[in-house]
């Protein structure tokens, strides 16, 4: 891995609300679900995104919740869009709403998106989601961002319940987008669930290998993150398989100071919460930096944002990788703390 690259990328969690309840989820998403009414707006979004792009990051990735579920999510990718210097503006949904806003997405400057699909099957994703709708609304919603061609991604959470439905998910995938990503199922304060449901990506590998063509290991955005595994369908589709055990980067505090250390997710970017809090991670329990930039830039204090993001930004691209997170690691942090 050539440290020389190494570059975190952004992530703006615009709003803690989402449509959808899943089992392999949390409250608020990636972030905490509190202070719901102090929000960021569009004009503040692109503000602490632009002192961000001066500190170096490139990728900026806009998440929620549901990014989908703010009213004014097309301003607000349209002035990220505007900001000189952003590499990649993706966006990441549950794909429940891309159908309504793909068109006004892509005018807006929107570069990739990230859809979320976990099974094929309409009963299987009431009982994952808690929810009414049906699973052909998100491949519509696949369907119309892949032609109108944006770099449009699947993710998909492997797990007990939907690891029958690899190649199906793949068929579908051949036709509405670029990249189809498998990911491991993460524990989130939920061991018992994750201990039932979890499924290694080496043996979903091993499915892959016995029909289609292993080409490498393809790096994450600028080089943070865990190494894939990726694959090549015969039509050109690729197949990300996001495997810790290719390695997982980590800074000194998370081996210093995480209870959670070594884990599958490991550090790739800095989040920014919906009121303005910095995270460093998925990690539901982790603390997060007492400043607030969304604070800072009310009270006009742009040094001192700049200042953290800098730090940050220095700190992500120190990050090392390590080859040490197992399975068998989280049981030993279930009894150990109770994580």
């Amino acid at each position: 891995m050539d440290t020389m690259t190494l570059r975190p990328h952004l992530r703006i969690l615009v709003t803690p609300y989402c449509n959808l309840n899943c089992t392999f989820c949390k409250l608020g998403g990636e972030g905490p679900f509190k202070e719901v009414e102090k929000n960021m707006t569009p004009e503040e979004i692109e503000a602490i995104t632009r002192i961000g792009v001066d500190a170096g990051f490139r990728h900026v990735k806009i998440t929620g919740g549901e990014a989908l579920a703010r009213p004014d999510i097309i301003e607000i990718v349209k002035r990220l869009a505007g900001i000189k210097g952003i590499e990649n503006l993706n966006l990441g949904t549950n794909g429940i709403l891309v159908t309504k806003y793909c068109e006004d997405l892509s005018a807006a400057g929107l570069t990739s998106i990230n859809i979320s699909l976990n099974t094929l099957n309409d009963k299987l994703f009431k009982k994952m989601t808690k929810s009414k709708e049906k699973v052909s609304k998100i491949l519509d919603g696949l369907k119309m961002c892949h032609d109108l061609g944006l770099n449009t991604t699947i993710n998909t959470v492997i797990m007990r319940e939907n690891k029958s439905e690899v190649f199906d998910i793949l068929e579908a995938g051949k036709k509405i987008c670029s990249v189809v990503k498998f990911m491991e199922l993460n524990n989130l304060l939920n061991y018992d669930y994750w201990e039932k449901e979890y499924v290694p990506l080496t043996e979903i590998e091993n499915m892959l290998i016995k029909r289609i063509t292993k080409t490498g290991i393809k790096k994450p955005w600028d080089g943070i993150g865990v190494p894939m595994g990726e694959f090549i369908l015969d039509n050109g589709t690729r197949v990300w398989s996001l495997n810790p055990r290719n390695g997982v980067f980590y800074v000194d505090y998370c081996r210093k100071k995480c209870i959670n250390y070594p884990c599958a997710d490991g550090i790739f970017a800095l989040r920014i919460t919906h009121n303005g809090y910095l995270r460093r991670c998925f990690f539901p329990i982790e603390e997060p930096d007492q400043s607030n930039v969304l604070d800072l830039l009310r009270e006009k204090k742009i040094n001192v944002i700049k200042d953290i993001l800098n730090k940050y930004f220095n700190e992500f691209s120190a990050a090392r990788i390590e080859h040490i997170w197992k399975p068998e690691i989280e049981k030993e942090k279930h009894v150990k703390y109770g994580i």
